[in-house]
This record gives structure tokens, sequence and C-alpha cells, in this order.
């Protein structure tokens, strides 16, 4: 038996959520981001609030978007836990490989986070339209930094809405 445990860095110990099922996308490939998700169900629901998926079918607007995340890089830079919140703008475009990249800074031990629209005005706000899949560095300012994330496009959407 395999457990999730929800709640492990807060001040009381974790509550554990027995797995269920776990999916793999079948076209995941370690060699790139195209496919790189997963779905994981627990036996049940974990109490909080969801937000809701939503397909990309072009391009990602000029507008804020962000994710929520307790990575483990932050935490060896500052020496503590922290939950960690970033909004930025895409830098980049829908790829046909369903990959968005972005110059937005993330640090080890995100990846599985949501990109969350956060942008009143725009359709995409308060939706998942894309999960964290990896980055090149966890220094603030650094021009170089690329972070990509897997979109929820095409068979990545349906890979999903199927195994929910």
């Amino acid at each position: 038996i395999f457990y999730i445990t929800a709640g492990l860095h807060e001040p009381e110990p974790g509550t554990a959520y027995e797995i269920k099922s776990i999916a793999i996308h079948p076209e995941m490939n370690l060699d790139n981001s195209d496919h790189d998700i997963a779905v994981i169900t627990t036996t049940k629901n974990y109490p909080t609030g969801t937000y809701p998926i939503t397909e990309i079918t072009a391009d990602l607007p000029d507008a804020f978007f962000g994710s929520v995340s307790y990575p483990s890089g932050l935490i060896e830079k500052i020496g503590k836990f922290n939950q960690y919140t970033a909004r930025f703008k895409i830098d980049g475009h829908l790829y046909s490989s369903a990959v968005a990249l972005t110059k937005c800074l993330t640090y080890g031990g995100e990846s599985g986070a949501a990109l969350i629209g956060y942008q009143n005005d725009s359709p995409l706000n308060g939706k998942i339209v894309g999960v964290l899949s990896s980055g090149s560095g966890d220094d603030p300012g650094d021009p170089t930094t690329l972070t990509y994330y897997t979109t929820l496009s095409g068979s990545n959407y349906k890979f999903i809405t199927d195994n929910l």
C-alpha cells in the first residue's frame, strides 16, 4: 500500500491518504516535457479547495499566471519551510509539443505545481492550464532561468480527464 501525505510541513503531523491508482501518460518520455504528467487518485478526497482544469487550444495570452508550491530548493536557500507563490507573465507560447516556456523563477522540488491563470479579465483566471515539468535554476534575477510547463492540451488534457 502506498500513501500521499498531505500537510507534511504543517505544525501538526500530516494526514496520509491511501493511493487508489496512478496513471502515467502513455507517451511520457524522460528526454522531454511534452507529456510529463500523471494522475494520482486517492481512496478519499483531500478536504481543500480545488481549481478547475481547462484545455488550452491556442497560444497562451499575455496575461499573468502563477503557481503555489512547497519547493525543497527554497527551503535549502532560506533554511526554513515556506509556501512559495510565483506570479509571472508567460514569455513564450504554446508549442506543438504542448510545452509552454517562460523565464519565471522556479526552485528545486516544485515539479508538479499547477500553472494557474491569475488575471481577473482573462477567461483562464483561476483555472489550471498546465503542470510544472522542469526549470533550469534557483537564482533570482538570472536571465537564463527557463521553466517548462506541460500544458493541458490535446492528448494531455484528454489523458487527465479520462483518468479523473
